[in-house]
């Protein structure tokens, strides 16, 4: 094979892969919604801060607390997922409609 056979050939195959690699790329959009979670130097430490609160420990919390255990009620519905990922100024109300109450403490 001739050197300018192959040198045509080799970018040929390179541009081909550069092609096919650049279509196989996920096609994502970034949300709207800022992160809450963040770190703070306190006192010399860091800590997680959410909010801008301050994030708990997962130890026990002497403070009221419900029995999760037992009497859950469970109902599948179809939501809009995007409104996960608006931000909460924008979406709320429609977060709330679609909720239609499941989101009150007397549903369970």
């Amino acid at each position: 094979m001739s050197l300018l056979l192959t040198r045509g050939l080799a970018v040929a195959v390179a541009t081909l892969s550069l092609a096919v690699m650049s279509s196989c790329g996920a096609n994502v959009t970034p949300a709207g919604l800022a992160p809450t979670l963040g770190f703070q130097l306190v006192d010399g430490g860091r800590v997680a801060m959410q909010s801008g609160q301050p994030v708990p420990d997962f130890g026990y919390q002497p403070r009221p607390r419900m029995d999760l255990n037992q009497g859950w009620r469970f109902q599948r519905a179809s939501l809009d997922a995007d409104l996960t990922f608006t931000p909460r100024t924008q979406s709320l109300r429609a977060i709330d409609r679609e909720a239609a109450g499941r989101q009150l403490p007397g549903f369970d």
